[in-house]
Order: structure tokens, then sequence, then C-alpha cells
């Protein structure tokens, strides 16, 4: 297989293990054996587990800004600040327990608060 059709199935592999559960609860042997490889290989992409999983972030960081971008360009002049909140909480919202525990990592709690400000949006 080629390096970056296994690389992409390694990744791909993580997204759905670190949405699905804490990171913690992740381990490379679970990855590896979801992507078809040994775990040796996912060492040989990664800089291990953290790695791995700065990886990921860095995917769901880059497809939020993408779609940011695309939701921004698709308002009305003039919408307000409250319309392009709405991108953020909605791509939170998706998120399952492996963004949330990201978010408390980095010192956030997304949960209870993302929901509140959402319903607040909506209404407006």
């Amino acid at each position: 297989m080629d390096p970056a059709e296994r690389r992409e199935l390694i990744l791909s592999a993580a997204r759905r293990a670190f949405a699905s559960r804490p990171y913690e609860e992740v381990s490379l042997a679970e990855v590896a054996q979801e992507a078809q490889a040994s775990e040796a290989l996912v060492h040989k992409y990664f800089a291990g587990k953290a790695g791995l999983y700065a990886q990921v972030l860095q995917h769901a960081a880059d497809e939020l800004a993408e779609r940011t971008r695309r939701a921004d360009d698709a308002l009305p002049e003039g919408s307000s600040a409250r319309d392009r909140v709405r991108t953020y909480l909605d791509f939170i919202a998706e998120r399952s327990p492996g963004w949330v525990t990201y978010q408390a990592l980095a010192g956030h709690d997304p949960g209870d608060e993302a929901a509140r400000v959402r319903r607040q949006a909506r209404e407006a």
C-alpha cells in the first residue's frame, strides 16, 4: 500500500477512536488494528499516541477553519456575530466525547455552556 494511503488509514482510524472515547481510553494497538497496520507502523508515521492525537486535532482545527470560512462566505452581508458563532457551536455539538476531552485538557468545559449558548443563539 502507498505510504500516504496507509498514513491516511491510520489517521482515519484514530479520528474515529478519539471522537468516540476520551484520550486515555484509546490505545495505539486498537488504532493500528482498525487501520489494518502494525503498532510499529503507527510509530513510524506518528510520534506515539500524543503525536497521532496532535494530528487528529490539527485535522479537526483545519476542518473547523474551512467550515467557518464557507459558512461566513454564505452569510448575508451584515450578519451578526451570533450567526457566525453558530458555526463553531454546531461543529462542537457534532463532536462526541473526544472533542470534549480535548477542550477539557485545554482548560475549557464546552459541554453545558455550549448547549446553552446554542439554544440562545437559535432563539434570537
